[in-house]
């Protein structure tokens, strides 16, 4: 375990999941802001009980305890914060065609990149401690990857035929992470909702989805993002819809 100036760092050689880790700092009284780093995940988890794949030392899994000043309704804006962080810190680092895919995937040049798992720990109506998981693939490979994600997923290396400094990308995306959040407790979702629409290059995309309790699959397009982080769509026939947790692929 190791201090630094703004936030506690916990680094791990090997973990079943940093946000397994990162709850059980929060149930013990660890501060706002503290990091848990691994440098491998053995059941590294996604939404929607999706596994991460995590081989040592080829991507950035972290996650960070979290004890905003918000009510446990307005818990999921933190992930849209969390997005638009890790889209500014990579965007420092002079990487191009980005998207953040609602609510929670970051694509690179269409493929998956990286993706936040947010879980919540709350006492009546307001929030204890939320538990922010990120993963980035940075030199992950199709054979990491294996045959059903190599061709959805992808890594820094793969995309911009480089090497990148895992320690570097950390350094940048970290305070704009934390910068959005503060962002978001302090002033409101408004600001993060209207800089969501103008910097996530999901706006006007064609997508397809199908509604959590039913089989029949919808197509339509991004109107943009709500004030209480619901996604609003118009379908093919012009109703307009708002999407809630549902799964979301973007249309060729």
């Amino acid at each position: 375990m190791v201090e630094n100036k703004k936030v506690k760092i916990i680094n791990l050689k090997t973990t079943p999941s940093t946000n397994l880790e990162a709850t059980q700092c929060g149930h013990a009284g660890e501060p706002h802001g503290t990091l848990i780093l691994a440098e491998e995940q053995s059941s590294g988890r996604g939404r929607l009980g999706r596994a991460w794949v995590s081989p040592p030392g080829k991507g950035l899994y972290f996650s960070i305890l979290l004890r905003p000043k918000i009510k446990a309704e307005n818990s999921p804006m933190i992930t849209l914060a969390a997005g638009l962080g890790v889209l500014q810190g990579l965007e420092n680092l002079q990487i191009p065609s980005l998207l953040l895919k609602w609510p929670n995937d970051i694509l690179l040049n269409r493929k998956k990149l990286g993706g936040i798992l947010t879980e919540m720990v709350a006492k009546s109506d307001q929030v204890d401690f939320i538990v922010l998981g990120i993963g980035i693939n940075v030199t992950t490979t199709p054979e990491d990857f294996g045959r059903e994600l190599s061709s959805l997923a992808t890594s820094l290396t793969l995309e911009t035929h480089q090497a990148w400094d895992r320690q570097e990308i950390l350094n940048q995306i970290l305070p704009t992470i934390l910068a959005e959040i503060d962002l978001l407790v302090n002033s409101g979702p408004m600001q993060l909702v209207e800089r969501w629409n103008r910097t996530s290059g999901m706006l006007g995309k064609k997508i397809r989805f199908h509604f959590l309790n039913e089989k029949e699959e919808k197509e339509g397009k991004v109107l943009g993002l709500e004030g209480d982080g619901k996604l609003s769509v118009e379908l093919m026939n012009g109703e307009i819809v708002g999407l809630i947790a549902e799964d979301v692929t973007l249309c060729s």
